[in-house]
């Protein structure tokens, strides 16, 4: 166990110290040598993104290497494009702030559209209780009329706004289609034949 501790207590000792992060990439760089890969970039997450290479030297397949090795999912859809192969070229450090930039904008409209529509919500079960309220004290009190009163008060409605817009509107049926006046004239061979006999 001693010895354990002790490798440890070296290991965090020379992560911590000035040589430590020059050993870490120094162990990195060989390591990208010995499997042919490039460090193409790194995102907020700490994710790393690699392109591997044929030992000819040709782009062979893009791989991410999770800064979390519990978690393997990929919150940063900075690289996306380029990880799926839809771009040829990895995106450049402007490209990648103006994606955070837009990134933090669209949050910015969801949470605005969140609280909107909370609002709106809050309105309408407000409206709501009070109408029920209403009707509650309507209905304690004998004031609430009949279904058919209310169908008919509201037909009656419909009427009366009806005959307001055809009496608003004097020339509505003076373009209308008058069957006697119309009287096609015989195109093609048949009007030729019905001519010619």
């Amino acid at each position: 166990m001693n010895i354990i501790n002790k490798y440890r207590a070296l290991k965090n000792w020379i992560k911590t110290s000035k040589y430590g992060s020059k050993y870490i990439a120094f162990k990195e760089k060989m390591l990208d040598q010995k499997l042919n890969r490039e460090l193409v970039g790194e995102d907020r997450m700490g994710n790393k993104y690699y392109q591997y290479y044929s030992p000819w030297g040709l782009p062979t397949r893009r791989e991410i290497e999770f800064a979390n090795k519990k978690s393997y999912e990929m919150n940063d859809l900075a690289f996306y494009f380029w990880l799926n192969k839809r771009e040829e070229m990895p995106p450049t450090e402007e490209q990648i702030k103006q994606y955070y930039l837009e990134e933090a904008d669209r949050k910015m409209k969801g949470i605005e559209w969140d609280n909107k529509e909370r609002r709106m919500m809050e309105q309408f079960y407000q409206q709501r209780f009070k109408i029920i309220q209403q009707t509650e004290v309507n209905r304690r009190l004998g004031l609430e009329e009949d279904e058919k009163d209310r169908l008919l008060r509201l037909e009656a409605e419909n009427q009366k706004k009806t005959s307001e817009e055809q009496t608003s509107q004097p020339d509505a049926g003076k373009d209308q289609f008058e069957p006697q006046k119309w009287k096609p004239q015989a195109k093609g061979r048949r009007g030729q034949q019905n001519e010619e006999q």
